[in-house]
């Protein structure tokens, strides 16, 4: 499973995945790897199969180290609750944060798309003949750096 693959020039990937995943301290990146691994069903497949492993030797008799009523089971199932409750969180509010990132990020984006739009009508409209439109400066008039101070 793990982190979707992007492209490693930082210009094509999206700021707030530059933000996300290259600036994250260690705990939040740990934070992330315990949710992909607790949040899969191979980790509820294996700890179903541990709990009924742990269940069916202690009920067999024998050299029963958890007798019935499996204290040390829950025990053990009640601490890795507690922290993996609190891991989870961690990460989900991380998840949250970075997609308002991206949110707002784009946000920003289709602001600017939008003026540079605004800007290429006008002059169109501006414009009073055919002749005059296959004379302006395309290229010239998008690099502009500051198009929505234009308009």
């Amino acid at each position: 499973m793990g982190r979707p693959r992007v492209p490693s020039d930082r210009r094509t990937r999206h700021p707030a995945n530059v933000a996300h995943f290259d600036h994250a301290p260690l705990g939040a990146r740990i934070a992330d790897a315990v949710a992909r691994r607790v949040g899969s069903w191979r980790f509820i497949g294996a700890q179903t199969a541990v709990v009924a492993c742990w269940v069916a030797y202690n009920a067999a008799g024998g050299h029963v180290f958890d007798p019935w009523p499996f204290i040390a089971l829950n025990l053990a199932l009640s601490m890795e609750a507690a922290y993996t409750g609190p891991i989870l969180q961690l990460s989900q509010n991380r998840q949250t944060a970075h997609a308002e990132a991206r949110a707002d990020t784009d946000h920003e984006h289709g602001r600017e798309t939008h003026a540079m739009l605004l800007a290429l009508i006008r002059t169109i409209e501006e414009a009073k003949s055919m002749e005059e439109i296959h004379q302006i400066d395309w290229r010239g008039l998008l690099d502009q750096d500051d198009l929505g101070a234009a308009g």
